[in-house]
């Protein structure tokens, strides 16, 4: 992580208590892109450590790209958790670090919000609510999330959650289940990214990091209205191109299917590929990278 990531940090929010865990990859000039990341529920940031990499793989000269992602409220390493997790709550979170990390490192790059389903609708909150930003964001990648599918997944979480292993008895144990149940599809990256969602139990058994079932009160809020709120979104100071990417060809509900035809987003599906799931960044992080990177050159 350290060698990808070389500049890692905790930023403490004082209005709330929260301490996030942050990872950024400085750029290799103030034109190449910056992206910044956010995971989806359940995750952590080396959810997007394979794409990272790829998007510096991609690059030429002094173009290597910036990377920037953190651990959402009561994922990763980000304490302490039992906190509210409405999609309110964590819009202001991201808020909160995105302020700091430039604060911290004005950097001047052009800048693409990259969230990953649940990341994805804090990152559309986030631009409704907070138009008129200063962080020279120029992009927004909502990655396998449509509002419809979305609510209709919630209905099965709770079943999900009840059956999947309560704890692990090593990383190998639950690296295997993640590639077996073909939630993730990628070994290299399902190497990095599982061991990080979990902890040493009292038991000794490798648990959850995340309680997701503690967050239920506020899965109601996650998705309510995210078709409608990312066309609607837009910056007071410059224009805001927007990609919707996903890993099938999902049923658009009307408003996206009328602002795709008027050209208010690109759209991008991966229904070719077998080997792209959900979790498609992590799946075929290049593919996802030279799209991202494509994206960011228009």
């Amino acid at each position: 992580k350290a060698a990808l990531f070389p500049v890692q940090a905790a930023y403490t929010d004082p209005a709330t208590g929260v301490c996030f865990n942050t990872y950024y990859a400085p750029a290799g000039s103030p034109a190449a892109p910056l992206y910044v990341c956010h995971h989806g529920a359940g995750s952590s940031a080396m959810t997007f450590w394979c794409l990272a990499r790829q998007l510096r793989d991609l690059a030429e000269g002094d173009d290597v790209p910036g990377v920037f992602a953190f651990d959402a409220r009561g994922h990763g390493g980000t304490c302490p958790p039992g906190l509210r997790y409405t999609l309110a709550d964590l819009a202001g979170d991201f808020a909160f670090v995105m302020r700091e990390f430039c604060e911290r490192h004005r950097p001047g790059n052009p800048v693409c919000l990259v969230g990953h389903s649940l990341g994805g609708a804090v990152l559309t909150e986030f631009v409704a609510r907070f138009p008129d930003l200063d962080c020279n964001v120029r992009g927004l990648v909502v990655v396998d999330v449509v509002e419809d599918t979305a609510v209709r997944s919630l209905l099965q979480m709770a079943v999900f959650l009840h059956k999947r292993p309560r704890a692990f008895g090593s990383y190998g144990q639950a690296i295997r289940w993640h590639l077996q149940t073909r939630l993730l599809r990628n070994e290299e990256s399902a190497r990095v990214s599982v061991p990080e969602l979990l902890v040493r139990g009292p038991g000794g058994g490798l648990v959850w990091k995340a309680s997701l079932l503690d967050m239920a009160p506020s899965w109601h809020t996650w998705f309510d209205g995210l078709s409608r709120k990312f066309l609607a979104c837009r910056l007071t100071k410059q224009s805001l191109a927007k990609m919707l990417v996903l890993s099938s060809s999902e049923t658009l509900d009307k408003g996206l299917t009328i602002g795709q035809m008027q050209g208010r987003f690109q759209l991008v599906v991966f229904n070719n590929s077998t080997n792209a799931g959900h979790f498609l960044h992590e799946d075929i992080p290049r593919q996802v990278a030279a799209t991202l990177s494509e994206f960011m050159r228009r």
